[in-house]
């Protein structure tokens, strides 16, 4: 099956942008609790002493930038993200939880695992990566699905 470049690109996009959220969430709830404590930790020796103040002040940058790039890592993922209708978002979506539930069989990295799906579609060869892996024909059928859906 020939592939459409441009529809590969806006699915792995589309691919990349859910696998994006997921670690942007993650990131933002640990990043959260660390300035939670950090802050307290802060307000206690501000207490102490007033020297403690210029610690504080940089701890409060420090949280600021994080949270900048925070925000803009979540720009990013809400300006490359395509248009898809609903049955696109959810094509993608399944596709996502077959990725990671053979990531977690396979104790091989998502974004691995994601590239060699993109290359063994775009560009076949003989090797037969996809196959030894579990369900990999059905991953791969998904992929030209949800390329074929842009």
């Amino acid at each position: 099956m020939k592939t459409n470049v441009k529809a590969t690109l806006l699915a792995v996009r589309a691919i990349g942008v859910v696998f994006g959220k997921k670690i942007w969430w993650t990131v933002v709830l640990i990043a959260a609790a660390l300035a939670v404590v950090l802050i307290a930790l802060c307000v206690w020796l501000t207490s102490l002493s007033g020297w403690w103040w210029i610690l504080a002040v940089i701890v409060g940058m420090a949280i600021s930038i994080a949270f900048v790039i925070l925000a803009v890592f979540r720009a990013l993922l809400a300006y490359i993200n395509p248009t898809q209708t609903q049955e696109q978002k959810t094509a993608v979506k399944d596709f996502v939880e077959k990725l990671q539930f053979v990531q977690e069989l396979t104790q091989t990295p998502k974004f691995i695992i994601l590239f060699r799906v993109i290359r063994s579609v775009a560009a076949p060869s003989s090797e037969k990566y996809l196959e030894n892996i579990f369900e990999s024909r059905k991953l791969k059928a998904d992929f030209e699905r949800v390329v074929g859906l842009f």
